[in-house]
């Protein structure tokens, strides 16, 4: 059906001044009743004059005769024109799929592993059941009972580093090794006025009857003959001290995809 033949395609009632209303032509008014009586005809319903209820009526039973069609059309709507691969899934649009590629760590603030995911916890879990994930990591991080099972990467409490990968900075790794705790030598010179006696020496760092040639050295305590070794500790003035090395940092909970 055409629009009216306006300048801008619609009706106007004018002022009766400067403009006069559309003018309305037989042929526009036909196609409008043809079209009406084409959709009355489609539902099988004979037009009556008295009732201005048939368009409505007939709409409804065209639709109710022909539920399959619709729901066929309805089906095909949710495919793609052209399915396609999604980080090597196939998708067609008809149903959701896993895009995210098994093996893959994420955080979260939540205390659960959500769906599809597991804790990355160093749980043995069955080979079969996580096949997919069996096939991304296979035993890298430990083969389960060697059967039928396999472990997931364990990463409670560990900082992530990022796998050196040829570069030359952390050398002699693997993706997924792990690398205990260390620290660097501290080298530098302690300086103070330390003297032989019977009680506490005086200087930074005190100790009692270890002669004058200081501490950090082996050396000889003139009076008694024999080789001695000062013991000392260093503490950091106004930080937090604990058994371990680290930055600031917030803990999340680590998943694996599966």
């Amino acid at each position: 059906m055409y629009p009216i033949d306006t300048q801008d395609g619609l009706f106007h009632d004018g002022d009766g001044i400067s403009e006069l209303g559309t003018i309305l032509p037989a042929s526009w008014l036909n196609q409008v009743q043809q079209e009406l009586i084409a959709v009355l005809s489609e539902a099988g319903i004979i037009p009556e004059k008295a009732n201005t209820t048939q368009v409505v009526n007939a709409i409804k039973l065209i639709i109710s005769n022909n539920k399959a069609a619709f729901a066929g059309v309805a089906d095909s709507a949710k495919k793609l024109q052209t399915a396609r691969t999604i980080n090597g899934v196939p998708f067609d649009g008809t149903q959701d799929i896993n895009a995210t590629p098994a093996g893959v760590i994420q955080f979260f603030t939540i205390d659960w592993a959500p769906t599809g995911w597991l804790k990355a916890n160093g749980a043995a879990v069955s080979r079969t059941t996580y096949a997919n994930l069996f096939a991304a990591i296979g035993t890298k991080f430990g083969a389960g009972d060697g059967k039928t099972t396999f472990n997931l990467p364990d990463l409670r409490g560990e900082f992530i580093r990022a796998y050196d990968d040829g570069r030359g900075v952390d050398s002699g790794r693997w993706n997924g090794g792990w690398q205990g705790d260390a620290i660097r030598n501290i080298y530098g010179v302690l300086s103070g006025i330390y003297k032989q006696s019977d009680s506490i020496a005086n200087g930074p760092f005190r100790a009692g009857n270890y002669g004058p040639r200081g501490i950090m050295h082996q050396f000889n305590n003139e009076n008694l003959g024999v080789t001695q070794q000062v013991t000392f500790s260093v503490q950091a003035a106004g930080l937090p001290t604990a058994n371990e090395n680290r930055p600031r940092n917030i803990a999340l909970l680590a998943c694996i995809k599966i």
